[in-house]
């Protein structure tokens, strides 16, 4: 007798998704335009860097990255209402509801660009007394003179990309996420060639600083202004403004915000601890093995985020055994395809980095790769866990460990860096991440499955599809 095979990811994916209709061509251009785009951004970053570092030194292209993960971290501002936009106006349009689909668009457009304004003024204005030479322990002249400057445009095109950041919600509310993913490709590009002209033409900090920056902001508008062309919004009147249509977002948008600031401790705030205590030029040594690091995690993501739906749609057939499997697998597909070549990675980091940027910028000790490894190794493992809850709506039980790693990881950085540097800026990530974030989510995971061991099969659960993987 033939055993049995265990349907694969594909074939799930075949029978959920196959056939020909607009919602599984939205869903392959979505994820082919996702990597495509994916690829040529990153790519681009990674040759910005060499011309960065090229035109205004090591201290400069430090201090550049402190700022941008000042702008990371106040990307919490929005309050979270963007998230909270693109679920509600995915259901209106979904209900063909356009005259309440463009009130909510507008009325949260109207808010934020509120929320913007209030915002720059204050964070502007503080900006103005704030000494960034002393703050961030800035010597090199060119930088020094341009420090406050460079940090209000920074400041007053992150509250310009509060109401401008709805455009990658409009456009996958819409179905038509491939339109932000080719407008964030294109952004790239055009970062990628201000750059290089800024450094043929020899020109100072704030112009790489601006050439960096503004593409991003300008492709934004574009895009809003051709989705809002798409759906016939061509003008907008006080009819379209409504404060009760902003308080469901709202409301909705504080889950999303906990998230956005969690985020923040976690990936934004060591770049500012090792600059503000060691140092604009020691972000620089960090930052340059975090981006080579980063590409070991572009693979596992698309894996996660296809498995997402399948998991949903076996956690709703009541195929339990299924997702044990997958799980395992994804975890075993981790560590082929992000761990195991992370390590490699972090065995050859230094010849990598001098021959990506040369020899004459610093070099991270390797203490620090080892500890960077460490830390993202420890992300990668996480992710199977994470998104295996995420899809069966689990997610909430990782709230308060999430918070308690938040403070865990704080207080580590702040109370590490003083005595071992950047490395122990790293190890503080490490003691609230991997007993709180990490341990976590497989004890809430194994804790999930155990309620679930006895439960009855769904109708229609266990019907095999297609071979197994």
């Amino acid at each position: 007798m033939t055993p049995e095979r265990t349907p694969s990811i594909l074939a799930r994916l075949r029978a959920k998704f196959g056939g020909s209709s607009s919602r599984t061509k939205s869903l392959v251009a979505f994820v082919s335009s996702s990597f495509a785009s994916r690829a040529v951004t990153i790519g681009c970053q990674l040759l910005q860097v060499p011309l960065v570092l090229h035109g205004v030194g090591t201290e400069g292209f430090g201090y550049w990255m402190t700022l941008t993960s000042i702008s990371y971290m106040m990307n919490f501002a929005d309050l979270g209402m963007g998230m909270g936009m693109q679920n509600k106006l995915a259901e209106a349009f979904a209900r063909d509801e356009q005259a309440n689909a463009r009130r909510l668009f507008a009325s949260t457009l109207a808010a934020l660009g509120v929320i913007g304004l209030l915002l720059g003024v204050i964070l502007c204005g503080a900006a103005s007394f704030v000494d960034f030479s002393a703050l961030f322990h800035l010597e090199m002249p060119t930088v020094q003179a341009d420090a406050r400057l460079a940090a209000i445009i920074s400041l007053s095109l992150l509250c310009v990309g509060l109401p401008l950041g709805l455009a990658q919600r409009l456009a996958y509310s819409m179905q038509l996420g491939w339109w932000h993913n080719t407008a964030q490709a294109v952004a790239a590009l055009l970062a990628l060639a201000a750059i290089g002209a800024a450094n043929f033409s020899g020109a100072g900090f704030l112009a790489y600083f601006l050439a960096g920056l503004l593409p991003t902001a300008l492709v934004n508008g574009l895009l809003i202004y051709r989705l809002c062309a798409r759906l016939n919004w061509r003008s907008w009147s006080r009819a379209d403004l409504s404060i009760a249509t902003v308080r469901p977002v709202l409301s909705l948008g504080a889950h999303f915000s906990v998230q956005q600031i969690l985020n923040t401790v976690l990936y934004a705030a060591p770049p500012i601890i090792i600059s503000t205590t060691l140092g604009a030029a020691a972000v620089t040594p960090y930052n340059l093995v975090q981006r080579l690091f980063n590409l070991f995690g572009v693979a596992q993501s698309g894996l996660m985020n296809g498995l997402w739906p399948i998991y949903s749609e076996a956690h709703a057939r009541g195929d339990i055994a299924w997702i044990r499997k997958t799980l395992r697998r994804s975890f075993l597909a981790t560590l082929a395809i992000s761990v195991v070549p992370l390590a490699g990675g972090a065995l050859f980091a230094v010849p990598i980095i001098t021959l990506w940027v040369g020899s004459g910028s610093p070099m991270p000790a390797q203490s620090l790769i080892w500890f960077l490894f460490g830390w993202n190794a420890s992300q990668f493992l996480q992710q199977p866990f994470w998104f295996l809850l995420a899809a069966l709506s689990q997610i909430h039980r990782l709230t308060v460990l999430s918070l308690l790693a938040a403070v865990a990881c704080a207080a580590g950085m702040l109370l590490l860096v003083h005595p071992f540097g950047a490395e122990g800026v790293v190890a503080g990530l490490l003691i609230g991440y991997v007993p709180l974030l990490l341990g976590g989510a497989i004890f809430t995971t194994f804790a999930y499955f155990r309620t679930t061991r006895h439960a009855p099969p769904l109708p229609g659960a266990g019907v095999a599809v297609g071979t197994s993987i």
